[in-house]
């Protein structure tokens, strides 16, 4: 079989090389290379994002996921949640005991005994209840006030990494203008709670005289809350000055929240202005001193909760 013969000054080869010149590697090195910083550098900027892992009720799922999307792009983070019946919920606790619960930073479940008895307090932080889900009853059943509504409540893991973003979120739901308006659109009964704030600030002036029992509670509380404190210890002097300089501003949101007096028969006048007294003050928790609350405090169902904590504290 004859082969023909190729003669590479007649015929023209299929491919040509190109031909790349010294500068024109050199070039294209440095695009390579160019691109190659620029996309690492892109990488390096991208923030990792904390995420947030929940345990919620099934029946919560529509206004829950509602909120999750909303707040995941307010607070920049990532929401997981597992959905699932009550029962479920419970036999996952007590199933799963310490390895897999860990991995849970929220739980939003029907309060009942059995939840509380399986979450203890010195691993879980109840959040009190997010809002309230009426029960379709049939035309037939016998209608009993107990059982009409189930309380939806919320618990934070204290030793998660993310419990702070799990308090925020948890105020989240039950801010009026935040998701109990998810929560109203099906159906269910909202909560009556403190407005949304990313970072709330508790500012609470007290008497020098209170500073060792109050610094302690306050901070416990701050904590256990996961909100920020502005806790200042004046001469009695002093503070009422401050207060009488604060209520001429055009901004009352620059009082405290809560002001730590010492028990006369004959407070200031101008304090009932502004603040009502705490009646409930036990006597063995606050020697010689009262406690007042700021009557339009953005804080106000914090406050309420936070003299409640004061009165159950020893």
């Amino acid at each position: 079989m004859r082969h023909q013969s190729f003669d590479t000054g007649k015929n023209t080869p299929f491919f040509r090389p190109p031909k790349y010149t010294g500068i024109t590697l050199s070039l294209l090195s440095i695009f390579v290379l160019v691109s190659m910083l620029a996309v690492w550098e892109k990488m390096a900027q991208t923030p990792k994002l904390p995420n947030l892992q929940i345990l919620a009720w099934n029946p919560a799922e529509l206004p829950l996921e509602r909120v999750r999307k909303i707040y995941q792009k307010e607070a920049r983070c990532i929401l997981t949640v597992q959905y699932q019946s009550q029962s479920q919920i419970l036999q996952s606790i007590e199933s799963s005991k310490l390895p897999l619960i860990s991995n849970w930073d929220v739980i939003i479940s029907p309060n009942s005994k059995d939840i509380h008895e399986l979450l203890s307090v010195e691993d879980w932080s109840s959040r009190g209840v997010i809002a309230y889900r009426k029960e379709k009853l049939g035309a037939s059943s016998k209608i009993d006030e107990s059982n009409q509504s189930t309380e939806l409540i919320a618990f934070v893991k204290k030793s998660s990494d993310e419990n702070a973003l799990g308090y925020s979120f948890i105020r989240y739901l039950q801010a009026p203008t935040k998701g109990q308006v998810e929560f109203g659109l099906d159906g269910w009964t909202g909560v009556d709670k403190d407005h949304w704030e990313q970072s709330p600030r508790l500012k609470i002036y007290a008497i020098q005289e209170s500073q060792p029992w109050m610094n302690r509670v306050a901070q416990d509380f701050a904590k256990r809350e996961g909100l920020e404190l502005d806790l200042s210890f004046l001469e009695k002097n002093d503070l009422e000055t401050s207060i009488r300089l604060l209520s001429q501003a055009n901004n009352k949101d620059y009082l405290p929240d809560l002001v730590s007096l010492p028990a006369e028969a004959n407070p200031p006048e101008w304090i009932s202005d502004f603040y009502l007294k705490f009646e409930q003050t036990p006597l063995d928790t606050l020697p010689k001193s009262v406690i007042y609350m700021r009557k339009k405090s953005p804080l106000l169902k914090t406050c309420q909760r936070f003299l409640n904590y004061l009165s159950k504290t020893k």
